[in-house]
């Protein structure tokens, strides 16, 4: 593990970081290098935590990359809260969750849910990691796979309700087990697919976080969501007593 702790409050060698992410990637892939920066570079998290602080509209939801093992956001819910401290933020002005990202981080959510105060569901990678699938190389063998009828839609493109989204069902229904009001969201492009956003949307997840450009079609396809859920409740005929 590298040593790179400074004193809270010092400029970041971006640089330096940048360097070393690449150089992660290379050698571990993208998939454990995200979880690998904040254990050898926790001096990101001081200085993600002196954000809460400086300004207030950042203030709320920290997300931890560290769902593959349950001790992983154990120590960064304590690292945040210590350093939260040491800047003078309030532990009522923000929360700690986090990613959910591979199979493993669902099926241990019960676990994960007694520190996680939320779950951002990552679907970019917990698709990869569910389906056995590269999203970077996907464009060289799903085209063949959709001539095929091995797949009906592009998994990256739309959220495949049957696999990952029964993990994100296994996920939700642990955490809510040990953490009833546990706060449900979703993280990656997904989140800005209609069909995706109706489906987050009846699994009870309440907020989206995504790319930019796709943030009109998210909140539109959340509206429709909500409005086809009350249609229907409409219709149900009334229960007689």
């Amino acid at each position: 593990m590298h040593d790179q702790s400074t004193e809270l409050g010092a400029a970041p060698q971006l640089g330096e970081y940048l360097a070393w992410i690449e150089q992660m990637i290379r050698i571990e892939g993208a998939l454990h290098a995200h979880l690998l920066v904040e254990v050898d570079f926790g001096e990101l998290l001081a200085h993600q935590v002196a954000l809460l602080d400086a300004d207030p509209v950042l203030a709320g939801q920290y997300a931890a990359d560290a769902n593959t093992e349950t001790q992983d956001i154990g120590a960064e819910f304590l690292g945040t809260t210590k350093l939260a401290g040491i800047v003078g933020v309030e532990q009522d002005h923000y929360s700690v969750g986090t990613m959910i990202e591979v199979p493993r981080g669902a099926l241990t959510a019960d676990e994960i849910a007694h520190t996680a105060e939320f779950f951002s569901f990552g679907t970019n990678d917990l698709t990869q990691t569910c389906l056995g699938m590269s999203r970077d190389d996907s464009g060289s063998f799903l085209p063949g796979y959709a001539e095929s009828e091995i797949v009906k839609k592009n998994p990256f493109a739309t959220v495949d309700q049957t696999g990952v989204g029964e993990l994100m069902r296994i996920a939700i229904a642990k955490g809510q087990t040990t953490r009833p009001g546990i706060k449900l969201g979703i993280c990656g492009e997904h989140g800005g697919e209609p069909d995706s956003v109706k489906f987050c949307h009846r699994l009870g997840l309440t907020y989206v976080s995504c790319s930019p450009f796709r943030v009109p079609v998210a909140r539109l396809a959340a509206a429709q969501a909500a409005i086809e859920e009350k249609r229907k409740a409409a219709a149900k005929p009334a229960k007689k007593k």
